[in-house]
Parts: structure tokens; sequence; C-alpha cells
């Protein structure tokens, strides 16, 4: 297949049977706007057809952060940060976070991670962070809550107690927290994530493709790329995410994100 890309946000290069996924606005902190969304998803879809692929590598453009999570300037403008057409609205955020491939997904968090950027590790197989890099899932501080899978993934990896502290509050825990808590299975130094998530899709890559892929259906528990057990979960975090966005609040808080001042919260 090709290595054409639907969009110069999101690099994709099929390299020993790894499709290298690369969140390409490293002057927007890798931030998704619909252009990364629908870029991920098509390399998402493309790996699941094509036999070639036996492994996904995502990772973010740049050293600093992996991904911000959603751009908000881009909601504070009216954007859309998830996809409306298909096939890639089915997707989710980040065009991941709702739908995903049977191929393994190797996550090289280069950098930190933010909302939507730690959402998208989550929804993962293998994440590998880097000592001195944060987490966090900062979106009620912006009038919207982790609804592309933050409220319902992070307590089933974390310890609950954890998982509501940062759900609640906002606030970042550091990389080496993180990886003793089991978000991430392998931690590295500075600027290595990227060669040790290579190593370990190598090492993927290199296992026989039919028991790995069913390996990862059974244990994510997949049909058609969605987990049957988180099903009433990602439709009630979507009826309540609707309902928040719609609120007088979810505007206020990209706003003021934009116009880089304090949030004026009305609770309505």
């Amino acid at each position: 297949m090709s290595d054409a890309v639907l969009t110069d946000a999101v690099l994709t290069e099929l390299k020993d049977h790894i499709l290298h996924v690369t969140i390409n606005r490293p002057d927007a902190l890798n931030a998704v706007n619909v252009e990364v969304a629908r870029g991920i998803a098509a390399a998402l879809i493309r790996a699941e057809e094509d036999p070639v692929v036996r492994c996904v590598l995502l990772s973010g453009a740049g050293d600093r952060v992996f991904s911000a999570g959603a751009d908000l300037k881009s909601m504070a403008a009216g954007g859309n940060v998830v996809p409306q057409d298909a096939p890639y609205a089915e997707y989710g955020f980040g065009g991941s976070t709702d739908k995903t491939t049977s191929k393994p997904i190797v996550a090289a968090a280069n950098g930190s991670a933010y909302g939507g950027g730690v959402e998208m590790l989550l929804q993962s197989d293998v994440v590998i962070v880097e000592r001195g890099r944060e987490f966090a899932l900062p979106e009620v501080k912006v009038g919207i809550f982790a609804g592309a899978g933050g409220v319902y993934r992070l307590p089933a990896m974390l310890p609950r107690a954890v998982a509501l502290d940062m759900l609640l509050t906002g606030e970042a825990i550091s990389a080496e927290r993180m990886y003793e808590l089991g978000f991430a299975s392998r931690i590295v130094e500075h600027g290595e994530a990227l060669a040790e998530g290579e190593r370990v899709a190598k090492l993927i890559a290199g296992n026989a493709p039919l028991p790995v892929v069913a390996s990862k259906r059974i244990a994510r528990h997949l049909e058609d790329g969605k987990s049957v057990t988180e099903a009433d979960q990602v439709a009630l975090s979507h009826r309540l995410f609707a309902e928040v966005l719609a609120s007088e609040d979810a505007v206020e808080g990209p706003r003021a994100f934009s116009e880089k001042r304090a949030p004026v919260w009305k609770g309505k």
C-alpha cells in the first residue's frame, strides 16, 4: 500500500512490518485538531487492512510534548477536533480513542502528555515514557472533562484514588510515578523513548502475527476494534460530554485559554 497521508499533521512510514505514525505539529505541542484525528484514524485503518503491517509505533514530533491533547485554540474558534466524516468519525478523538486496530500499538511518549494526549496513550498497548516528563488530565480546568476514555480507562489502570485525584484536580504526575503505578510498562532516559519504541515494535513484529492479534483482541475484549466491556462507559461518557460541551463553561474554558486569562465559571 502507498505511504501517502491525508495530511501533513500526521506522518506515516512503513518499515520492516512496522507502521510508524508521528503526530507532526511540534509548534503546537502536537495538539490534536481534526487533521491529526483524521490522519491517525486513516493510519489505523491501513494497519487493520494491510497484512504487511504487524505493529504500529506512535510518537510525537519534536522532543518537548508527545501531545498536549485537544487543540483548545481551534475549539475556541468553533472548530471541531473530532472528524465528522466516515469512516474516520467512528474512531473518535485523536482518531483512536473510540475505535482501534487489532494490531498492537506501541506508544513512544517522547515528551510530556496532557489531556487527550494521555487518553491516546491509554488506548495504546505498550507505553514507553521518559524520566523527567509529566502527565495530566487537565480538562476540568478548561470547562470539559476527559471524555475520550480518560474517565473510565484511567481508574481501570491506576489505583482508583490516584485516578480520581488526577481527574478531579487536573494536576500533573511525574513519569516516574506513572511508571510505578503501571501506566507505562517501560521507562527510559530523556530522549530515548523512540529508540526503545522501535526496539519493542521490532520484537512484536518478529512474532507470529495471528497469535499476536488474537492476544490483543482477547486481552482488550475487542470486537471490530471496539471494547465490548467498555460499551456502556463509552455511551455514558459521550452523553455527558455532549451535555457539558453545550454549557456556557465549555465555551468559556477554551476561550479563556486562548486569551491567556483565568476562566470565569458560571456552573451552567
